[in-house]
Order: structure tokens, then sequence, then C-alpha cells
């Protein structure tokens, strides 16, 4: 049975699944949740295609124009999805144990305020873990889509003839505050209950400390079975000072010790440099595990490319080739974030110079003409990125590492340089210096010699 809140957000009924480890036999929390025990089906389940039919190309032009941006919404797993979410669903069920105990008196002592924590000295601490990479790549649809997994809200009133009233939110996501308030973040956790269940938690839990904030967030936490806490665009923080970072990090730690959630950082490549506050957190985070995701690969990129190339609005079909595939990864830079958008105007080009062409066809020069008009700014600003993530990269190795005698750089600094920049497939790489860098490798001279040469190392 299916309930509503006040909001029309769905809220499902609980039922109880016999199908679940032994040692979670008896716990309402993991009983209520759907069970996923084979990549395939979780692939199928995370898969989103929008409704599409191949007749919808005969159709006028100003529909199939205003149809065309449904595309966005196309979301195609891959193997990294697959092993993200079985991770979570191990780290939800593993959280969940030292939890829901179908007594009467769990919730009694926990809305009373009599025992915060009754999750149980001995509960299992959850390991942070983050999602990180470069903005375009899919990072905030995938976490998403992981999410849409699991029911938004599961009402519960009887477990097996005992009384166990409370309404389950296995996942709240929320935006990391700009201002890197330990408040703020607890507002958006308390808002983001509100929508679901029509709750004024927000007004009564407005005002007060941050560590009464972080209480509160522990035991309404405990009371809706929130298991696990995602926290998006932490690269909100790049201008907030070093003390407020430290600040918000310390909240959040504790959050993991005394409401036992599960923190799912998403963000740039920023978001490490934030996480990794000391090196104590560095090492729990390291525990949980970090997911760095680049450009997708050879296979991903093909796969992702060849399911979303069948959503065309063209009249006229046009088959993926080898050039035009080798095109869309080349301009979008294997991000998801930008083939999807190119594709949408590449589409929406076609349809608009039918008259002058005589067809709706998409072509290499099509696309490069687009790419041109539309995603010159967005170049740029990953000419920026690139050059910036080289600097970082020594800044990094030259502050942790002995410098090597001869070169004044790591020998760390090399070798990361290797994987993180310089391997990259020339037709990715969009800053022109680093290109220069790719095609000037050689085997008589380092990468070191070229780096200094391009003037991303001073020579002083």
């Amino acid at each position: 049975m299916i309930l509503f809140s006040e909001d029309g957000l769905d809220i499902i009924e609980a039922s109880y699944n016999d199908d679940v480890a032994p040692n979670a036999k008896g716990n309402p929390f993991i009983e209520s949740l759907p069970v996923f025990s084979e990549p395939n089906e979780i692939a199928k389940r995370l898969k989103l295609k929008p409704d599409y039919d191949e007749s919808w190309r005969q159709l006028p032009d100003h529909q199939r124009l205003q149809m065309l941006p449904i595309v966005k919404e196309f979301y195609f797993p891959l193997s990294r999805d697959i092993d993200n979410v079985q991770r979570i669903q191990s780290e939800i069920n593993s959280v969940y144990l030292g939890r829901a105990r179908s007594d009467s008196g769990y919730f009694k002592k926990l809305i009373t305020g009599q025992d915060i924590y009754s999750i149980g000295s001995n509960a299992y601490r959850p390991a942070p873990m983050a999602v990180i990479g470069k903005s375009g790549i899919g990072k905030t649809s995938a976490v998403q889509r992981w999410k849409s997994l699991y029911p938004i809200a599961i009402r519960h009133s009887n477990y097996k003839g005992i009384s166990f009233c409370t309404t389950q939110v296995p996942w709240v996501h929320v935006n990391c505050p700009a201002d890197g308030s330990s408040k703020s973040l607890g507002d958006e956790f308390f808002s983001y209950l509100d929508v679901i269940l029509g709750t004024q938690y927000s007004s009564k839990f407005k005002r007060g400390t941050a560590n009464e904030k972080l209480d509160n967030m522990a035991r309404i936490g405990a009371i809706h079975g929130v298991a696990v806490l995602s926290i998006d665009n932490t690269e909100n923080l790049a201008g907030v000072n070093n003390l407020q970072k430290q600040q918000l990090l310390n909240f959040i730690y504790n959050l993991v010790e005394k409401m036992r959630v599960l923190i799912l950082f998403v963000g740039t490549g920023d978001c490490l440099e934030f996480i990794a506050g000391d090196i104590r957190k560095a090492r729990r985070l390291t525990e949980g595990g970090i997911s760095e995701w680049d450009y997708l690969p050879d296979q991903d990129w093909n796969r992702y490319l060849k399911a979303m190339w069948k959503m065309q609005y063209t009249q006229d079909e046009t088959v993926l080739t080898t050039a035009i595939a080798q095109k869309m990864r080349e301009l979008s830079w294997g991000l998801p974030g930008i083939a999807a958008p190119l594709y949408i105007l590449v589409q929406q080009r076609a349809i608009n110079v039918r008259s002058y062409y005589k067809h709706e066809c998409i072509t290499v020069d099509l696309i490069d003409s687009v790419y041109k008009d539309h995603f010159t700014v967005l170049e740029k600003q990953i000419e920026c990125e690139e050059a910036r993530q080289l600097k970082c990269l020594l800044k990094k190795s030259q502050k942790n590492t002995p410098l090597h005698k001869t070169t004044g750089v790591s020998e760390l600094a090399s070798e990361e340089l290797e994987t993180e920049i310089l391997a990259k497939p020339k037709k990715l790489v969009k800053n022109s210096k680093l290109l220069a860098a790719c095609e000037a490798k050689n085997e008589n001279e380092s990468n070191y010699d070229i780096l200094k040469k391009l003037g991303f190392i001073d020579s002083n």
C-alpha cells in the first residue's frame, strides 16, 4: 500500500522480507528494504530511459524540439555504479544492525531524550565514503539514481505483533552549505525530512548551539532510521576559511560517532582536500573508500554513447559511426554531463537547418559547428582546470615527499603526473600546453623536463 505525505511524495507502508542475512532477521529497518542480489538486477533498476518511440521522428518540428531536452534525463548504469551500490547496500545493513530493535521501549527512549544513542555503544561505525570527480562527470546524477533504489519513506506501525510506530527515511540528501556552517547543514537535514514527512523539525530546532543541533540530528535521525546522509557539492566550501571547514568536518565526524550514519561526500577534486583535514580523519575516510571519477574508460564510454544515441528525434536516422563516436568523445571530454547537452543541441541544429541541407543528418562537421557555437567558454574552463590540477599535484607531492636532488621535484610527482595528467589520451586533453606535453613525451625526455619547458614548473 502507498500512502502520501502532504507534499505528494510517496510513503510506502512497510512490508517485511524474510530474504535477509541471518544476523539481520528480526530487524524491521532491514527487512523493509528491497534486496538487490545480482549485478544485472541493480543495472536494470538503475537504468533510466525516458519514453521514446521511433514514430516520433515524423512529428512536427516544434513538437520534436520540445521533446529533445528529455534526453538529459537518460541514465545508463556503468560498472562503477554497480560497485558503489553494492558497497552502500552492505553499509546500510551494517548501520541498521545496531539500530532498530523491535522492543516497545526503543522509540520511547529516543522521543523523550532519555537515551539519545539507544543504538548501542558497540554499534557499527561506518567509515565515510566519497565520490570525487570533474564537473559534468555525472556524480550527482549517479548518487540520485543510487538513492532511487530505496523507498523515499516507509511507514511502520506493527512488526510481527509488536508495536513499532515510525516513518523510516533510509537516505537523506543535502547540499553542502556554502557558508561552511554546521547549523546550516543541520537546517538542510531537517528541511529534507520536513518535505518528506510534513513535520516541523526545521522551525522546532532552528535555534540552539551546534552541539544541540548535533544531538537533535542524531536523535531525529535515529527515530526515522536514517542510514545514509549524502552531502553534495562540497566544492561550495572553496571560499570558506580553514577554521570553518575544520569545524564543519568535526561536526560531520561527530555525527558519524553519535548517529552511526554513513556519510557520502560528493564533489570535485577540492572535496578531497576538505575531507582529509587531518591525518586521523583521512585514515577514517580511506577505510570507507574514495571513488575518483575521471573521463569514462573506452568500454564504458562506448556503451553509454551507444545507448544514448538511440534517442534520435531527427527525421533521418544517423548511424553511430566510429568517426562520430570519436568526435563526441573528443569534444565532450568523455563526460556524460557534456555529451548529453551536446547531443541535444546537435539534433536541434539538424532539425532547424533541414530546409537548407534537405536532410536531418548528424555529421562530424555539424558536431564541430555546434561545439564551437555553444561550448567554447566551457572548453576554456576545462583548460584552466587541467592546469590547476597539474599545479595541485606538483604542490602536493613536493609538500609531502623529499625533493629529488637533481630535478628539484619529488619522484612521487613524476609518477603521479604520469598517471594523472600526461597519461591521458591526447584527444581528451583540452589545455594546449598539456597537449604539447603529451605529444612531446619520448624515452629520452623526462616528465619534469617537459613540464619545466612548458612553464608548469618554475625554472628557478
